[in-house]
């Protein structure tokens, strides 16, 4: 909201009304910088806007602000439509294939794992993420540089939920074990679960001699 006059504008109020079901389906939430006075030094605000549908159908609402003077513009149309849930995420890349010398470890050759939410809805309960698979115990997850799951075990950052388009991530080392242990692939995956399921990458490191 702009303030284009030389005086300040008081009185600031805002109403939603809207069609649908229920309680109204347009509200203002915390946020945004409009208070019951704009000056004209200021001359601009901002006021946010949640869209809560609770049926599959459009909805149009609007927006009414009123101050000591009438505001151009207002009221504000507003328009939305309910989409059905989707609950999904991505674990990315879907493989990884290192390769490094026998009994490295520290050293060994690390990857970076991005998990996705690519649904619509928040994404719930992700865990830690965990390795499987015969050759399990030449990798290991670097806790220090994850944080996909809740902190602890040696993970400081956590990210247990991700809105929409969010990422958190998995860092996987390669620490082929010394011999005994044989040279060559050692197949093994990473999984992260959370609400949508367990997502899973394979793991196709090559151990050398």
């Amino acid at each position: 909201m702009h303030n284009t006059g030389n005086a300040n504008l008081t009185g600031i109020t805002l109403a939603f009304a809207s069609t649908g079901t229920a309680a109204p389906r347009f509200t203002r939430p915390a946020g945004g910088t409009c208070a019951a006075t704009l000056t004209p030094a200021a001359g601009t605000c901002t006021i946010n806007v949640v869209f809560s549908p609770n049926a599959l159908a459009a909805f149009t609402g609007t927006l009414i602000i009123t101050g000591n003077v009438a505001v151009t513009g207002s009221p504000v149309s507003l328009s939305g439509s309910g989409v059905a849930p989707v609950v999904r995420a991505a674990l990315a890349p879907a493989t990884g294939s290192p390769s490094a010398a026998r009994a490295v470890e520290l050293g060994g050759p690390a990857q970076i794992f991005t998990l996705t939410n690519t649904g619509n809805v928040t994404l719930t309960g992700i865990a830690q993420g965990a390795l499987g698979g015969t050759n399990a115990a030449d990798y290991a997850i670097v806790r220090l540089t994850s944080t996909c799951g809740p902190a602890g075990g040696g993970q400081s950052l956590g990210q247990t939920t991700l809105a929409p388009g969010a990422s958190c991530v998995v860092t996987v080392q390669f620490r082929p074990r010394a011999a005994p242990q044989p040279t060559g692939l050692k197949p093994a995956t990473l999984s992260v679960t959370d609400v949508a399921g367990t997502q899973t990458s394979a793991l196709s490191g090559t151990a050398m001699p």
